[in-house]
């Protein structure tokens, strides 16, 4: 939203297995952005297995009003492996989201909040080499955020999934986080808990420096997908010039505006 070309790197090693992941965004027009990311698994050990995925992605939203949004993502994958020559496969999806923005009738408890659904892979699937073409899990979100101030905020949200290729592969998540910026909003701290249907919950927790053109984060995650309790540290950096004007920088020196836009 700052109208910049946004890059981000971060890598997770588990064991034997090391996930590097980079990606980029670039918006153009007035409220598309258009990008692109990879992921590369790469196991040191064994096998010396090597595979790569690449994803391209289109996304818009659509501002209805002030306080509702809606946005849609078209996304390409790709997938391949230097090891397995049939470990090669592609294929097209979209992912939906909306977004409910009320303000709290008594300012002293907070500013606003904020009612979210997320749908994930709406219709994901990729076609084999080998013929097979694999279809996505669907993945619902839904979620509730209150936003105390422009530097403290908590949300609550449930997540459900399901693949039908997989009977086993099912389950619903609950996660609590709460976030907070301080120091001008350079430094962010982060506190979270994820209840799940099938394992034990877990907690998080996270620090984040921010500056105009570069972020630096860390996060300790008691899970992560499959694997286990993990460290991650990420970049990311800001390249470009606002696209955003001074609304009055036409209006002639010595010409005041008042607050009802009178002279």
């Amino acid at each position: 939203n700052r109208g910049e070309t946004q890059y981000m790197f971060a890598a997770v090693l588990n064991g034997k297995v090391l996930n590097h992941y980079f990606t980029f965004g670039k918006p153009f027009g007035d409220h598309m952005v258009a990008g692109g990311s990879t992921e590369i698994r790469q196991h040191t050990g064994g096998n010396k297995a090597f595979e790569m995925m690449n994803l391209a992605t289109f996304a818009t939203p659509l501002n209805l009003d002030k306080t509702f949004s809606f946005g849609i993502n078209f996304k390409y994958i790709s997938v391949s492996s230097k090891t397995l020559s049939l470990f090669r496969a592609n294929g097209w999806g979209a992912d939906v989201g909306f977004l409910y923005k009320v303000p709290v009738l008594i300012k002293k408890l907070g500013k606003e909040i904020r009612i979210g659904l997320k749908v994930e892979d709406l219709s994901t699937s990729i076609q084999w080499d080998t013929g097979l073409k694999e279809k996505f899990p669907t993945l619902i979100r839904a979620g509730l955020g209150f936003v105390f101030n422009d530097s403290l905020q908590m949300a609550i949200d449930l997540e459900s999934f399901q693949d039908k290729n997989l009977s086993a592969s099912k389950g619903d998540k609950l996660h609590m986080g709460l976030e907070g910026y301080f120091f001008q909003r350079h430094l962010g701290l982060r506190m979270g808990y994820s209840g799940f249907s099938t394992i034990t919950g877990r907690y998080s927790a996270g620090l984040s420096y921010e500056s105009t053109s570069w972020d630096i984060h860390y996060a300790f995650l008691g899970h992560s997908e499959n694997l286990g309790t993990s460290h991650r540290v990420s970049a990311s950096f800001r390249f470009g010039k606002t696209i955003f004007k001074d609304p009055y920088s036409f209006i002639p020196q010595g010409v005041r505006i008042d607050q009802q836009g009178g002279q």
